[in-house]
């Protein structure tokens, strides 16, 4: 049979209230923790889907380019290629940037102008 523990505290009226609402005030900080706990469940779940459908765009955009500089491999050659990829600057230029949400933080991707 388990032991159950006891407090050692004097058995009066203002400790039994004191105890009392020790005890209101510890489970109204569980509630708000779980409601936390809900709400950043909820905010990643729709962060991921949003990651995804940007992870799925970029896959098709890469595709997209594989293709078309396979194709002017075929028809320019390397040499040719090659040359005429060191006579461009970068087009496109992002930053990083960590964003930080009920005290968890995930990436944040912006264009530069």
């Amino acid at each position: 049979m388990a032991q159950q523990q006891l407090i050692k505290a004097p058995p009066t009226k203002s400790t039994l209230l004191n105890l009392k609402r020790q005890i209101q005030f510890l489970e109204e900080g569980h509630t708000l923790l779980e409601r936390k706990r809900e709400l950043l469940t909820r905010l990643l779940y729709e962060r991921i889907g949003e990651y995804k459908k940007q992870r799925k765009h970029a896959r098709l955009a890469l595709k997209q380019a594989y293709h078309w500089l396979s194709v002017a491999h075929l028809r320019m050659g390397s040499r040719s290629l090659q040359q005429a990829g060191l006579g461009t600057s970068a087009t496109l230029e992002i930053d990083i940037i960590p964003r930080r949400s009920w005290g968890s933080s995930t990436p944040r991707f912006r264009q530069r102008n």
